[in-house]
């Protein structure tokens, strides 16, 4: 087989250049609105002929405004948050991506996930599971330069956690679903590669979020990658057909009983792809899933700030028993925050829309820092009952004279 060139599916920049920087932190102070952990403010409203967001929030780099796991062994960074946490409820969780640090050096041959719980409304979590591990694996064909020795490992990244009470299996009423593939090192090369499209969409499943985690099996496969045996392919359906591949999903229990799950189709060329939100059903708690719709297209980001070529780190959260989708626009190097858009018709799989385009009703926007070289905010997420958390923004903080960070931050916006 023919090597599939790395396509950077979560993020272009944000772990290549971890690998040669550091990570920060900050320390900690109340919000000025309220929240715990980044200022709101007013954005104003929109220009253009677009939709105006409902409701608009930009939020700021704010000291100790960052998503902290306790209680976690090793040292990793958390990446790629995913929260499912019910109204009302006693406690919710948290799944992530855990970039260990080898010598203070992110390992991107060693990307897994964990989950956390919360019981006071999302102003704490604590470590509870390491959900998956990445796995050795023979280096696939055509990814090893000649000559060269290789190492390969298989990983798991941008996690999606939801809860499915109504599975007749109990060991399966939590549910994780990630994105599986490839990550090859060459001896010599600081700079590991990722396959992401020789990869898969994998499903575990759990009957609490502590565990334990069932060994994770293809969801979604497209030709190319390596999820053989996966119940969906993007092949066999017009509304997939032309993805080259699928990142970054997120899932939901929709209003209507069924699993709803949300990502990237990642149009070829991969070295220029456009990327459009799919989404796929199951009315069979996982067991089988069914292409949808195409929700948002790329072309959509435009209208909230992107360059109309993609949209990515599709989420799915209910607030107020209405489903909701949430996408960041992305343009040339940069993540320009997170569009909250409503489900107008839950069985079609389509959204609320004015004059053709689709209908926000929250516009999440980061405000940039001092001397800040690359603006890179978004994935979002948000569990209706973690108020306390709020949305959750990555943010790739490269300041001029700063060490470099990754930040989850926690903004005490609630949903939606």
């Amino acid at each position: 087989m023919r090597a599939v060139p790395s396509v950077r599916v979560e993020n272009a920049v944000i772990l290549c250049a971890l690998a040669v920087g550091g990570c920060g932190s900050g320390g900690g102070s109340p919000d000025a609105d309220g929240g715990t952990g980044t200022e709101v403010i007013d954005a104003g409203p929109d220009a253009g002929g677009c939709p105006a967001p409902a409701e608009r929030s930009e939020l700021t780099e704010h000291p100790g405004g960052v998503l902290v796991v306790g209680d976690q062994p090793g040292t990793v960074v958390e990446a790629d948050p995913s929260i499912e946490y019910p109204p009302g409820a006693p406690g919710g969780a948290l799944a992530y991506t855990a970039v260990p640090l080898v010598g203070g050096v992110p390992d991107q041959g060693g990307l897994h996930t964990r989950v956390a719980l919360s019981d006071d409304a999302g102003a704490h979590w604590s470590f509870v599971a390491v959900a998956n591990t990445a796995d050795i694996i023979a280096t696939p064909p055509g990814t090893c330069p000649p000559d060269a020795t290789c190492s390969a490992t298989r990983v798991h990244e941008t996690s999606s956690i939801l809860f499915d009470p109504g599975d007749p299996s109990e060991d399966r009423r939590w549910k994780l679903i990630t994105h599986r593939y490839p990550v090859v090192k060459v001896a010599g090369d600081p700079e590991a590669k990722l396959f992401y499209a020789l990869g898969h969409i994998a499903l575990a499943t759990a009957p609490l979020p502590s565990g334990p985690w069932s060994a994770p099996a293809p969801l979604a496969a497209w030709p190319g990658g390596d999820g053989q045996g996966a119940p969906f392919t993007t092949d066999g359906d017009p509304v997939t057909a032309g993805c080259g591949a699928l990142g970054e999903p997120g899932a939901a229990l929709a209003p209507d009983g069924s699993l709803h799950l949300a990502m990237a189709c990642i149009r070829p060329p991969f070295d220029d792809p456009t990327l459009d939100i799919v989404l796929l059903r199951s009315l069979d708690h996982g067991a089988s899933w069914q292409a949808l719709s195409t929700p948002l297209t790329g072309a959509d980001g435009a209208c909230v700030g992107g360059g109309g070529h993609r949209v990515n780190a599709a989420d799915i959260f209910t607030a107020d028993n209405r489903e909701y989708l949430i996408a960041t626009p992305e343009a040339a190097d940069q993540r320009l925050g997170c569009a909250v858009y409503p489900f107008a018709d839950v069985a079609a799989g389509t959204l609320d829309r004015t004059g053709g385009a689709p209908q926000p009703a929250r516009l999440l926007t980061l405000r940039f820092a001092a001397d800040e070289l690359v603006h890179y905010a978004g994935a979002c997420t948000v569990g209706e009952g973690a108020p306390a958390t709020g949305f959750t923004m990555s943010h790739l903080l490269l300041a001029a004279g700063q060490p470099l960070a990754l930040h989850e931050l926690v903004s005490g916006v609630r949903a939606p």
